[in-house]
């Protein structure tokens, strides 16, 4: 309840990535345990969160395609980092379609997202994203690159196509 009114006096800032996904990331999981964990009178309060996630996920750019600032550096431990920051942001945009989605079907309130705004590649797979060291995680790259990354949109345009092909998505982690 604290970090409700802590944040609901927080604001987005133009131009700041890192707060501006903090700030949805902090949102996301406070709605989660709003809607799934206290309930009752408070799941009201987890709607008014879910909305405004959006709205500053909308507002800041947070929906375009996140892809690491590695152009020119040549430190691993540097690109790693950019790569985490970078994967972390796509997987919180899709979570938070994802919990628009659950909504929609659980309790038949209008969608606020659709699949169309996420701009983001499906997540990399799990051994990619789990990896411990900047070595692990450049080796995974290596075994990677021979396959393209798939955006959101096209993975749900194959999903729901007469004859899926799932086979044409590359891994990924669910």
């Amino acid at each position: 309840h604290r970090a409700r009114v802590l944040v609901a006096s927080e604001e987005e800032v133009e131009d700041d990535l890192p707060h501006n996904l903090a700030l949805v990331q902090t949102l996301l999981l406070l709605e989660i345990c709003a809607m799934f964990y206290l309930c009752g009178k408070i799941s009201t309060q987890g709607l008014k969160m879910h909305s405004r996630m959006i709205s500053i996920a909308r507002s800041t750019g947070l929906m375009r395609t996140s892809s690491p600032a590695t152009a020119g550096t040549k430190d691993l431990d540097s690109m790693w980092r950019e790569a985490i920051k970078a994967e972390s942001h796509k997987r919180t945009i899709l979570a938070a379609h994802q919990i628009d989605a659950l909504w929609y079907q659980f309790l038949s309130i209008p969608r606020c997202l659709s699949h169309l705004e996420v701009k983001q590649d499906l997540p990399c797979p799990e051994n990619c994203w789990n990896t411990s060291t900047a070595a692990d995680w450049a080796h995974q790259q290596l075994l990677q690159s021979h396959t393209r990354p798939v955006q959101y949109t096209e993975a749900v345009r194959l999903f729901i196509s007469r004859s899926p092909d799932v086979d044409a998505i590359p891994q990924f982690d669910p």
